[in-house]
């Protein structure tokens, strides 16, 4: 073969080879559970539907869990063959399911382990290609609804007789389309999602770990009636149209040692003690967060916690998490401890204070007058002198009450540091 037509041979082979290489790229065949599957919990009421979003990147699968404008990023996903489990580590919770054979079904249990024994088994079934969150109302409401739209706040009321409580709900209504929260006096139930038709409102969010429902009508001009669901448990609720500011949240606990002083001596996850008198917190602002790694709030205080130890540790400020935990035995709660410093890259200690009863906790903690909520956040001055303490915590999901309270707890440190 003349040399010119050789050359022009081994060109074309080679551009032959590589559109066939960029052929199988392109056509490989992604995991049959690569798509965002409509779940359903099985809760009363219908069940408690969230979306799970799989992807596929080149045969890496991960996965997350999304509640309006918030994906909770799964620890990890496992399959083999139909079968896929998908976890949370820092709530020791999972998914265990199995594909049906035209891949786009998935049924199983969600289960959660509190110390060494399933606390929580739920039968989930997961559909591919539903996108909407609840299915659409085709009843017609006897009378039509007074009200088209619950943007706006609303002062909730959850129970009845003299066991009841307030919130503030705070929703943002596009076309039928419902996100938003309930505040409460110390945190929130996170980012909402669901749908507002035919004067019923339907709300729900599952983090992984905790499950809450709202299903309620318009009984009238700006006001709400019908059920909250937490897990299994109902309670009624009902809600007027306003916005009653809540409770100050730097006004519910007070240290009560005679020196103002917060006092700590607890082990960490490999039993080793750290007191608050040790060298490392000599003459630094100190900011001490009492936590459960099982709880939601502390979930969202963990993202702000890493912040402010990028932002403020080289300059002279400390962490420290006290774990209220779900045995009360360090060896089981130790490996939750560890979920959950990894969960957040965290550099600063946590610490074992015992079990998750919040009366353990205060006796634990006895510079506290009362201990009511995880988390609580004590500010410690230079000199030791507890400067603010915050009960609670209001997380991303209420939006500008998040972003006030993140202004606060900067300037009170930011004021601690310029000391």
């Amino acid at each position: 073969m003349p040399q010119k037509q050789n050359s022009l041979f081994v060109v074309a082979f080679t551009v032959f080879l590589l559109a066939a290489l960029v052929s199988c790229q392109t056509f490989a065949p992604k995991s049959p559970f690569a798509k965002t599957w409509r779940t359903v919990l099985d809760m009363p009421d219908g069940g408690l539907p969230f979306h799970i979003e799989i992807t596929d990147d080149d045969g890496a699968l991960s996965a997350a869990v999304r509640n309006g404008a918030e994906a909770l990023p799964f620890t990890t996903v496992d399959v083999d063959g139909e079968t896929i489990k998908l976890v949370f580590e820092h709530y020791n919770a999972w998914f265990e399911g199995r594909i049906d054979a035209a891949g786009e079904t998935i049924t199983g249990d969600w289960k959660r382990r509190r110390g060494k024994e399933i606390s929580s088994q739920v039968a989930f079934v997961a559909q591919a290609g539903i996108a909407d969150r609840f299915d659409p109302i085709d009843e017609q409401p006897a009378a039509p609804s007074p009200i088209d739209d619950v943007t706006g706040k609303w002062d909730f009321t959850f129970g009845e007789g003299e066991e009841t409580w307030r919130s503030l709900g705070i929703f943002e209504q596009d076309g039928h389309k419902v996100t938003g929260t309930f505040l409460t006096k110390v945190g929130d139930f996170r980012y909402l999602e669901g749908t507002f038709e035919k004067g019923t409102l339907r709300l729900s969010v599952f983090d992984g770990c905790h499950s809450f429902l709202v299903c309620a009508q318009v009984v009238a001009e700006g006001v709400l009636e019908g059920t909250f669901w937490f897990g299994s448990s109902g309670t009624p609720i009902r809600a007027v149209a306003g916005g009653t500011p809540m409770a100050d949240p730097w006004s519910l606990t007070r240290c009560v040692s005679e020196a103002g002083t917060f006092s700590f001596s607890f082990p960490d996850a490999d039993g080793n003690i750290l007191s608050s008198s040790d060298a490392r917190f000599e003459g630094k602002p100190l900011v001490v967060c009492v936590i459960g790694t099982w709880c939601c709030n502390c979930y969202d205080a963990g993202r702000l916690l890493a912040e402010l130890y990028e932002e403020y540790h080289s300059k002279g400020l400390e962490i420290v998490c006290l774990c209220s935990e779900a045995s009360g035995d360090l060896e089981t709660d130790g490996a939750m401890m560890r979920a959950f410093s990894r969960c957040w890259d965290a550099e600063w200690p946590l610490l074992h204070v015992g079990s998750s009863s919040k009366n353990k906790t205060l006796e634990a903690l006895p510079d506290l007058d009362v201990f009511l909520s995880y988390p609580t956040t004590i500010f410690i001055d230079r000199e030791g002198t507890v400067r603010k303490i915050h009960t609670g915590f209001t997380g991303p999901g209420t939006g500008e009450y998040y972003e006030r309270m993140c202004a606060e707890f900067r300037g009170v440190i930011e004021g601690m540091l310029a000391e």
